[in-house]
């Protein structure tokens, strides 16, 4: 089957297998706030524009327990994207020059129900009727070795890889592709939903590259991924964390200060289905 799907051949044919399926569900109203703040730039031309910083603040809370424990903490996912936006905000507000740009600081509820808080602050008016001109995402980085490695998932779509790559050359690190481009990460976590708006957005996520690390790192998505013991007593690397955050603030840093505004490359497949849509917004 992958041998025909390669070879563009793949087809249909009968599995002469038959089933029956029902499912039974129940419906509630719920609601879950995002948390939003703001720092407004410093520069007259382009204060009313802003670059956004994500994480989602919500995983799975109480389920079915697992070795003795039913709380879904979240600890790499996502509870490392919240703290690295809540030391951004923090490094960004005290920094002796504050950048050009607005920052918009935006923790998104729902990313786990389908990016429902992201999607949401996408398509609504920002505070003071920013103009969003990037998304920056940081979502479950698996800080279980030393980062030596970022992957930025959306950097070949749009100009915003031209920070990435500078960003990560200036703190040592190096820029990989994306590693398992059939998983359609670009597509699968809150960028996403400020990408539908016409939005350059990039996501980034920290490696150590090695193979004993990639081992651990598949073991760990195998084992604990969305259970209860995504917790803090599994291993973590604190120093790779704080860098992974500073790789952060300094894409968004150079974005915020750059009179160019992000854009599309030419061509791009997203540019092109999504592009036009800034113009309507405010």
């Amino acid at each position: 089957m992958f041998t025909e799907a390669e070879a563009g051949r793949a087809k249909g044919f009968p599995l002469d297998l038959k089933a029956r399926l029902k499912r039974a569900s129940r419906q509630e109203p719920a609601s879950s706030a995002n948390v939003v703040g703001v720092l407004r730039g410093s520069d007259p031309r382009l204060r009313d524009e802003a670059v956004v910083y994500t994480a989602h603040l919500d995983h799975l809370g109480i389920g079915q327990p697992v070795q003795g424990d039913s709380i879904h903490n979240g600890a790499f996912d996502n509870a490392t994207g919240i703290a690295s936006l809540l030391e951004l905000a923090a490094a960004f507000s005290q920094a002796r020059e504050r950048p050009r740009r607005s920052i918009v600081f935006l923790a998104v509820t729902g990313e786990e129900k389908g990016l429902q808080g992201s999607s949401y602050y996408a398509g609504h008016s920002t505070p003071a009727s920013l103009r969003m001109v990037a998304d920056l995402n940081m979502d479950m980085y698996v800080m279980i070795g030393p980062l030596r490695q970022i992957v930025g998932y959306g950097a070949e779509h749009s100009t915003l890889g031209e920070e990435a790559r500078l960003a990560v050359s200036r703190l040592g690190l190096t820029l990989v592709p994306d590693p398992s481009p059939e998983e359609n990460i670009f597509v699968r976590s809150d960028q996403y939903s400020f990408v539908r708006h016409g939005v350059p957005s990039l996501f980034m996520v920290g490696r150590s590259g090695s193979p004993e690390a990639e081992e651990k790192l598949k073991t760990w998505r195998r084992t604990i991924y969305h259970t209860p013991q995504d917790d803090l007593t599994q291993p973590m690397d604190f120093e790779s964390l704080a860098r992974f955050a500073r790789v952060n603030y300094l894409v968004g840093y150079l974005v915020a200060n750059r009179t160019r505004r992000p854009a599309w490359n030419a061509g791009d497949f997203f540019g092109e289905r999504f592009g036009g849509l800034t113009s309507a917004r405010p």
